[in-house]
Formats: C-alpha cells, structure tokens, sequence
C-alpha cells in the first residue's frame, strides 16, 4: 500500500495498522482531514492501492476534541467498523467515531486504529 495520511504539522494522533503483510505495516494519523481513496485528490490523502477501494472512499477527520471520525462517501464496497472486543464487522453510512484497538475495513482492506495515549 502507498500512503501519506493526515500529512502536515498536526498532533500526532496513532496509527492505522495494516497487517495486509505478516510483519504488519502501521501509517502514522495526524489531526488534520484526509480522503481515503485508491486516486490521489489532495496532498495529504491516504492512498490505497486495491481495487476494492473507491475514489474518493471515506473522510476522515482527526481533531483533538472530536477523536478519528470517519464516514463512507457513497463508496462501491462500503465502510465497515468491527469495535474493540467485538467479533463482527457493522456497516456504516454515516459519520462515526472510531477509537483505541477498533478495525476499520474500507472495501477489502482492514486496518486496526491505534491511538496515542
């Protein structure tokens, strides 16, 4: 996967880890707002390279107060969150906020949110 999320000089946030590959790979959340999308649209979005993913995805905002909110974009394969300790994934149409040990499953692609303390 190519990536360059929440790019710019906000507070760092965590980490969005993907486990795609048996090492794992974790990109780095700052507070700022991003796309996540398979094209590029703006500098600072998270770009994934599967075709399960859609141009433009989701949004994400990442705000000190307002936690990591992310919402589908009326994608083709949709946004799923599977909450910490649960064992199924929920579609989600709307905005909702994601915390600590969550997944989040943009088309195809699983990632696990990780938050700074």
């Amino acid at each position: 996967y190519e990536t360059k999320p929440g790019v710019g000089a906000g507070r760092l946030f965590g980490w969005l880890v993907s486990y795609h590959v048996p090492e794992g790979r974790a990109y780095e959340i700052r507070e700022s707002k991003f796309f996540i999308t398979a094209k590029a649209l703006k500098p600072n979005d998270f770009i994934v390279n599967d075709r399960s993913v859609s141009t433009p995805h989701a949004m994400v905002s990442v705000t000190r107060n307002g936690g990591f909110m992310i919402q589908d974009l009326m994608s083709d394969r949709g946004l799923f969150i599977r909450r910490r300790g649960q064992e199924t994934y929920q579609k989600e149409e709307g905005a909702v906020r994601c915390g600590n040990g969550d997944w989040i499953r943009i088309g195809d692609v699983e990632y696990l949110l990780t938050v700074v303390a």
